[in-house]
């Protein structure tokens, strides 16, 4: 903090709007607003409710979903896959530098290649061992 001329200055953080919006609706995760499994509301209802353009609502989701909190669905929505255990903090936005279509794209781009690479360095045992772990998935979620 400095002190000018008897103003105190403080630090200041400009956040993009998806930014506060994407920490307003991490903040509603924590509180329980919407738990795991459920589906947000359309892009639109969002808007409304915070007063921002769906383009902002939209960035917003991409930036939990970047952080592993929803999955988009195409066609059928957006889901709540995890609930995130810290509270608002600018150390979980993302940073200012790049937006959030910027880092899904570099995300998409690294996923892909790593899927290829791993698609080239499979052998049948490692096969056997990833059908092994899916079934155990696929009973464990038909068990609830």
């Amino acid at each position: 903090m400095e002190y000018s001329d008897n103003i105190i200055m403080m630090p200041f953080e400009p956040k993009r709007p998806y930014q506060e919006i994407g920490l307003v609706l991490r903040q509603e995760l924590i509180n329980g607003r919407y738990v795991v499994g459920d589906r947000l509301p359309p892009e639109r209802d969002i808007a409304e409710r915070l007063d921002v353009s769906r383009t902002v609502v939209r960035e917003a989701i991409i930036m939990l979903e970047l952080e592993n909190l929803v999955e988009v669905k195409k066609g059928s929505g957006v889901y709540v896959i995890n609930i995130p255990s810290q509270p608002n903090s600018r150390e979980n936005v993302i940073s200012d530098d790049a937006g959030p279509f910027e880092m899904l794209q570099a995300r998409q781009l690294l996923e892909s290649n790593i899927a290829e690479f791993a698609a080239m360095q499979v052998t049948p045992g490692d096969i056997v061992k990833m059908r092994a772990a899916l079934e155990l998935e696929r009973k464990e979620l038909a068990s609830g």
